[in-house]
């Protein structure tokens, strides 16, 4: 067996217990004592981030631990109504040495589940611990929505929550910040009045915006006037929806930047 044989083995046992420990702990038949911080009190905080309805985007959850640490579990809820979990990542973070594959991931309606396991050992700062990934639901703008922590009991009886192992396999519940995911609501490009359509009135209510002095009301939002996509409204943006609306075959669809 040649040496990178051995050391693929190696990797795809250590990856197999890591699993298996993981798998554990997250279905709680491993229970370990809870004890006191034993310094400064290890935190881990959820970024707050602004999207827009059916887009996706990246949280930021952050973590600190000034001591080492051999685990961390990361339960969160949300509203199922309005946010939908889709994946997660550790690069870019201060794990950004160990592959996602390593770390056990689960999601469901309303509920996030992450625990990553290093047998060397987390070393201690402070920084990015991962991004999870969720998407806006259709009808979700306007508001802010809580990315909270979850609890709830277990067997033996246990509770399953955000947590940290240390070196020990001892439990240390960090201080928990929740983070806000402010959605906000899409736009129609070339709807320039806000009425979900498209039509003459669009192209009269930039002609108005452009033109008049004083000029008329702006783009609800302004984006939604910047057909062509240049970051400008002018007469080339009108004349672009004139052709999109009236010409047979239409013109190019509206382009507004995201």
């Amino acid at each position: 067996m040649t040496g990178e044989s051995i050391r693929m083995k190696k990797r795809t046992a250590h990856k197999f217990r890591i699993t298996v420990f993981l798998l554990f702990i997250i279905s709680g038949i491993i229970q370990s004592p809870i004890i006191a911080d034993p310094g400064v009190r290890d935190t881990l905080r959820i970024g707050s981030i602004e999207m827009k309805e059916n887009r996706t985007a990246a949280v930021p959850v952050y973590f600190y631990n000034d001591e080492e640490l051999s685990a961390v579990l990361v339960v969160l809820k949300f509203d199922p109504e309005d946010l939908i979990p889709d994946t997660f990542t550790l690069a870019g973070g201060r794990l950004n040495f160990m592959p996602d594959d390593t770390a056990v991931y689960r999601d469901s309606a309303n509920f996030v589940e992450l625990g990553i396991f290093d047998l060397d050992g987390i070393s201690t700062g402070s920084g990015l611990l991962c991004s999870l990934y969720f998407k806006a639901g259709p009808h979700s703008g306007g508001e802010a929505h809580m990315v909270d922590s979850a609890s709830w009991p277990i067997p033996p009886p246990g509770r399953l929550e955000c947590s940290f192992s240390d070196m020990n396999f001892s439990t240390i519940l960090p201080e928990f910040v929740p983070g806000y995911i402010t959605v906000t609501e899409s736009y129609m490009c070339g709807d320039a009045d806000a009425n979900k359509m498209l039509n003459l009135s669009d192209i009269l209510y930039l002609i108005s915006f452009t033109y008049l002095d004083p000029p008329g009301p702006a783009p609800v939002p302004l984006e939604s006037g910047n057909v062509n996509g240049d970051d400008i409204i002018n007469l080339s943006d009108i004349l672009y929806l004139i052709a999109y609306i009236y010409i047979d075959p239409p013109g190019p669809e509206p382009i507004c930047p995201d």
